[in-house]
């Protein structure tokens, strides 16, 4: 059995619609070590299936590169430089 890959939750601001929630998926699913992401236009609540290893400045670089939207990370776990994975 294959081991889970981390989720991490994290909130995009700026969407709106369907379409938003589309884009913001594929670009996400574009960046080197993610898995999975799902957008709730509605809300913002993203939650990210990545690496351990994902580059979350690469993540917010291409997410925000679309111009309307904002990504803002949960605060890094104590010591790591890498945002915090709560549990989804």
């Amino acid at each position: 059995m294959a081991a889970s890959m981390p989720q991490t939750s994290l909130t995009i601001t700026g969407t709106h619609c369907a379409s938003c929630q589309a884009l913001i998926e594929e670009v996400a699913r574009e960046v080197p070590g993610v898995t999975a992401c799902t957008v709730d236009f509605h809300t913002g609540r993203t939650v990210v299936e990545h690496a351990p290893t994902l580059d979350w400045s690469e993540f917010r670089r291409a997410v925000e590169a679309l111009g309307q939207y904002r990504v803002e990370l949960p605060p890094p776990a104590s010591g790591t430089g890498s945002p915090r994975a709560p549990a989804v």
